[in-house]
């Protein structure tokens, strides 16, 4: 009775643009950084800020771990 529409014009309740948000472990595996590092590197202004859930959790918008890996200097 209750099952979910699958029409083309009730998929565009949902922006084009979503920017994802990634919990601590993936954003640990996309930067490679260990987890008091990416905190004290937050805190020093040197890493995106989280953004809070909840009282207990947070997470990084995608884009700004894409925009921190993309300007990482190259290695020598």
């Amino acid at each position: 009775m209750w099952g979910r529409m699958t029409t083309a014009a009730n998929d565009n309740w949902l922006p084009a643009s979503i920017d994802p948000l990634l919990r601590l472990p993936a954003v640990l595996a996309a930067t490679g950084l260990k987890r008091s590092s990416l905190y004290v590197m937050m805190k020093d202004g040197r890493f995106p800020t989280a953004v809070r859930l909840g009282p207990n959790s947070v997470a990084w918008r995608a884009s700004a771990i894409k925009a921190f890996n993309d300007n990482l200097p190259d290695a020598a």
